[in-house]
């Protein structure tokens, strides 16, 4: 009768006889720090192998299910006959940190080998007594290498990995920023009676200028305000001459300007004590105004107060003599829209000029005292394009890896991974970029690199995509097998499908899990815009659902270190567009996520424009993703295809809409096609992707709207749902911590398979029943005994490492991986629940098994298992059996039934 066996990576091998009728073998294998070729010992059977137990354990933050061999005491003993001195020279050679692998497996016949176990001695746990070395064992290293440096944030430009072993650094990608609109408002209102006077001493240049006081704004949230200028006089050349200006707007948009100035001046001229004339003032003019220079020179001023003028430049038609010139200027209440444009300046001032007799003044006081001042500006405003350079969530997580542990390529996932040699098509997690704050204000990655942990990444991840990772053993492109990570969503650890079936089990116990059950469950990000006018619009925040369910301590936190937030990303990037950008923002070393779709390309007219002087290329709108830096390919057209390196975008307000290029090209027109040069790029997914949208003002150019903490919720429903099971009917509160984000709802497209379908809202009241049917476990933990055979553990130890082949069940072909065991509670009623943990002892066979309850009930109250169809089989009969059915031959022998 042959056996089929797997080996540690889950690859088959037929036995020629039983598994007990092949003898195991052991080796100690010595890996060299200094790279050296490795030295390898056979062995007899370590001390305490015989009573070793192997340990199947589920994380149940992280959903994975890790094997491990151990004992009570964690510890395997080694002798003279079983390489105590082999084990010992190379501890006090190297240390704790010294690599030596324990190998035990069966050798079939002549040199074939099956390597059913290779772990590591934890030399951490050295012990010798009696001149007998024990240590722990740990079966996978890139498991214990990642999560010993699980929370150390590594440069990802790095060449070296943390402990020195050369690696290869990832390709980042450039992804282009586009403009997204943001409420700006600044409000400056300062109470009459406010006064200040000035001497100014010999003949005045004939006008003084009035800085109104703007150094306690109530809301400043216009980037390049002059802030900090009190009320004050002046005789210089003016706020024009010395381009002291009030705004200088860095963005495009329209404002609504609203000034309602009101002011009295005095005005006492001396004469001197010896003088020729008598007359001292001849004429006068008083004026308030607004002055807004554009970037390219232009003007325009805009009248706050009616004008008050007497004589001046005329001849007068009376003199002023000794007495005080008192005139009050009366606000106009202007309230008008203006455009503004990067680089245009907004100046605020009065002026009063008057004529006088020269070389007849000794000195001339001057004040001014406001009755009122109320001074407004509102609007939303855009900025040109720039990018950003990221790594896709699949290269940054495997360059984590690599950086903290020094292996590379050992990262798995259908769900982040990108298509190419091996993934058939984008996975829905594919097309996120990871980066900080420096890189979206486009520092250079020399000199600000990105740093984050793996935990940063993976811990955030697990939220917003309701995630969970699992140490397993896969193939490299070398198709060797080696330990990997894989990060899958978390459906991807509980399959509904059975891996094993039980009937009777000894020792049968239930119980509820008192940790998950939730009276609140909150959801979203650690960090995100809480001040200015846009902030009343942060969608990326944290929202609370409180539960029927009343339990102290009943609280479930999802929250990501990772920021999504739109608003953060458009203000950080806006620095660089400053005349002095800020040495430091609250998010330059923070990590970002952006929801990336394809570039589509540019198609249309294109007018080619190359003068004496002058040179660029014209389209009638603007490219929304166009960034200077950027490669582009021109194809399609008549003349001038090829690429090109955008230098300059024009405004993104303007019609038609120019950009220029570093290389020359052919004056012409042409139908064209402009796409990112080196095949297909990525952008940011804005709202305007999305089937719809709503309580958003500018929804169009919102990033992130698959992100938000209200898709959060349902992508992690799964965890927190479960303890809804009997709470059918039932409506969930929900809320959110900024306003704004209660009246947001989107929608994906009908045919976006990658996230929560239909209509999903920030705060919208919740129903139970919807939640379940998300849930697949309940917070009930299933225990009991059981023997089971060397088959049956294996296959409970490859199908949750997502080894075992499809099969055929009922008639049906399925994957096995990750499923479910049911077995009979002790009612006889069949019951089913995913692995937790098992231990399993190969000298007597039994196994403890801890479950996790399924949400629904089996309903099930037979064995499912007629063990009579195999009375009076031989054993040829059951050798010639598929494995199916000899799966149920196995399970039948432990019913007491001898079908063989």
């Amino acid at each position: 009768m042959n056996e089929t066996i797997y080996d540690q990576y889950g690859r088959s091998f037929v036995l020629p006889g039983l598994y007990e009728d092949f003898p195991k073998f052991f080796r100690l294998t010595h890996i060299p720090a200094d790279g050296s070729a490795p030295e390898s010992i056979d062995i007899r059977e370590p001390i305490g192998w015989a009573n070793l137990k192997l340990s199947l354990s589920r994380d149940e933050e992280e959903h994975g299910i890790n094997y491990e061999y151990s004992t009570s005491s964690a510890a395997c003993e080694f002798n003279a006959a079983s390489g105590r001195d082999f084990v010992g020279g190379i501890f006090r050679a190297e240390g704790e940190d010294a690599t030596i692998m324990l190998i035990q497996g069966l050798r079939i016949s002549g040199q074939q080998e099956v390597i059913e176990y290779e772990g590591r001695l934890t030399l951490s746990t050295y012990k010798k007594v009696r001149r007998n070395i024990s240590c722990g064992l740990e079966r996978s290293t890139l498991s214990a290498r990642l999560l010993s440096k699980w929370e150390t944030a590594v440069d990802f430009t790095s060449a070296t990995s943390l402990d020195g072993d050369s690696i290869a650094p990832p390709a980042f990608v450039s992804v282009p920023l586009t403009s997204q609109s943001l409420e700006e408002r600044f409000t400056c209102n300062v109470d009459a009676g406010k006064r200040v006077e000035q001497t100014f001493q010999g003949d005045t240049n004939g006008h003084i200028w009035v800085q109104f006081d703007t150094s306690q704004p109530q809301i400043s949230e216009i980037e390049e305000f002059a802030s900090g200028r009190p009320m004050g006089v002046s005789d210089s050349e003016g706020p024009l001459t010395n381009d002291e200006w009030l705004f200088k707007f860095r963005s495009s948009g329209t404002r609504q300007v609203s000034i309602d100035l009101s002011y009295g001046i005095w005005l006492t001229p001396k004469k001197k004590t010896i003088s020729i004339g008598a007359v001292k003032v001849t004429g006068f003019r008083l004026t308030t105004i607004m002055t807004v220079v554009k970037a390219n020179g232009s003007r325009q001023d805009y009248t706050l107060t009616t004008p008050l003028s007497d004589g001046l430049l005329n001849k007068p038609p009376r003199s002023y003599g000794v007495s005080d010139i008192y005139l009050v200027a009366e606000s106009v209440k202007f309230n008008q829209q203006i455009d503004t444009a990067p680089g245009d300046k907004l100046f605020l001032y009065g002026l009063v000029e008057f004529t006088h007799n020269k070389n007849e003044l000794q000195s001339t006081q001057f004040a001014v005292q406001l009755r009122t001042q109320k001074i407004s500006i509102t609007g939303r405003s855009q900025n040109q394009s720039s990018s950003a350079k990221g790594l896709l969530v699949y290269d940054a997580i495997n360059t984590a890896i690599a950086v903290t542990t020094g292996l590379q390529d050992r990262f798995r996932s259908d769900f982040y991974g990108k298509q190419g040699t091996r993934y058939a098509a984008d996975g829905c997690g594919a097309r996120r970029v990871i980066l900080n704050g420096f890189a979206i204000r486009n520092f250079k990655q020399t000199e600000r690199p990105l740093n984050l942990s793996a935990q940063d990444i993976i811990s955030s991840l697990k939220v917003i995509d309701g995630t969970g990772m699992a140490f397993t053993t896969e193939l490299d492109n070398n198709q060797n097998p080696v330990d990997v990570l894989r990060i899958e969503p978390m459906s991807h650890f509980y399959q509904p499908v059975e891996l094993l079936r039980l009937d009777e089990v000894g020792d049968y116990r239930e119980e509820s899990i008192e940790t998950e059950i939730f009276s609140t469950v909150e959801v979203g990000y650690q960090e995100w815009v809480t001040e200015g006018a846009s902030a009343l619009e942060e969608v990326f925040v944290t929202q609370q659902v409180t539960t029927p369910i009343k339990h102290e301590n009943g609280k479930k936190t999802l929250t990501s270190r990772l920021i999504a937030s739109a608003l953060a990303i458009e203000r950080t990037r806006r620095e660089q567009f400053a005349d002095t950008p800020t040495d430091g923002t609250a998010y330059d070393d923070k990590g970002f996520i952006i929801q990336c779709k394809p570039i589509q390309g540019f198609s249309g007219l294109v007018l080619f424009v190359n003068a004496l002087l002058i040179r660029y290329i014209q389209v009638d709108s603007a490219i929304s993703w166009l960034s200077v830096g950027q490669s582009i390919t021109i194809s399609g057209a008549n003349i001038n295809n090829g690429t090109y390196t955008v230098t300059g975008i024009s405004d993104v307000s303007k019609r038609p809409w120019t950009f220029s290029v570093k290389e020359h090209f052919a004056f012409g027109a042409s139908q064209a096609t402009i796409s990112a040069a080196g095949g297909l790029g990525l952008q940011p997914e804005t709202g305007a992707d999305l089937l719809f949208t709503s309580g958003l003002t500018s929804a169009k150019d919102t990033y992130n709207l698959r992100l938000t903490p209200g898709r959060i919720l349902w992508a992690n429903a799964p965890i927190w749902g479960g303890c809804l099971v009997d709470k059918e009917g039932y409506s969930l509160s929900n809320k959110t911590k900024m306003p704004g984000a209660q009246r947001v709802v989107t929608m994906l497209p009908e045919t976006d398979t990658c996230g929560m379908p239909g209509l999903v809202g920030e705060s919208e009241p919740i129903a139970v029943d919807q939640v379940l049917q998300h849930v697949i476990f309940r917070p009930r933990r299933i225990m009991f005994k059981k023997r089971l055979s060397h088959a049956q553990i294996q296959r409970l130890r490859l199908g949750h490492s997502g080894l075992l082949p499809s099969e055929i069940q009922d008639g049906k072909m399925i994957n096995p991986n990750y499923g479910y065991i049911s077995c009979l509670d002790d009612s006889g009623v069949r019951v089913g629940g995913y692995l937790m943990n098992l231990t399993w002892g190969p000298a007597n066979e039994e196994a403890t098994f801890e479950l996790k309850q399924l949400a629904l009930d089996l309903n099930d109250t037979t064995s499912g298992l007629d063990c009579s169809q195999f009375m009076g089989w031989t054993l040829e009969q059951a050798e010639l059996a598929d494995d199916q059915t000899r799966r149920r031959i196995e399970l039948c022998t432990w019913l007491d039934v001898d079908p063989l």
